[in-house]
């Protein structure tokens, strides 16, 4: 059995437990690995997975060791023009489209820990001082 496969399965066996008392307990969490998982099919794959197990929360990570070695990278990438070697606008662009396509199966999407990284990288810092207006 491959890794995705005893993952699927793991995931069956927690939502599977889930009770008319609490539905909405089990939240899966998929870690993007660049290189690794990180295309569209992948995403589907595992969303489409979680709307078959009535799961409706799915957690968004990085892998922590990639944003460890490439931070500064991921800096200077931020402002080059989209393409295949561009990893960091990859990564914000699966954020959004995770959260687009999580939403038409009525599955929500959050974020967690590293993956935060590539979203303030792209979209700047956030002052709690700055008031929306």
């Amino acid at each position: 059995m491959d890794k995705f496969e005893e993952a699927r399965e793991t995931l069956r066996r927690y939502a599977a437990a889930q009770t008319s008392i609490r539905p909405n307990a089990v939240r899966s969490k998929y870690i993007i690995v660049p290189g690794i998982n990180d295309r569209e099919e992948y995403i589907m794959e595992w969303l489409y997975m979680c709307k078959e197990f009535k799961i409706i929360s799915v957690i968004l990570n990085l892998d922590f060791n990639w944003i460890i070695n490439n931070t500064e990278l991921a800096y200077k990438q931020k402002d080059m023009p989209r393409g295949k070697d561009n990893t960091t606008l990859k990564l914000y662009d699966l954020i959004e489209f995770t959260k687009r396509e999580g939403l038409k199966l009525g599955i929500r999407t959050s974020l967690y820990g590293e993956i935060f990284t590539i979203k303030t990288i792209v979209e700047g810092e956030i002052s709690l001082n700055e008031i929306e207006e």
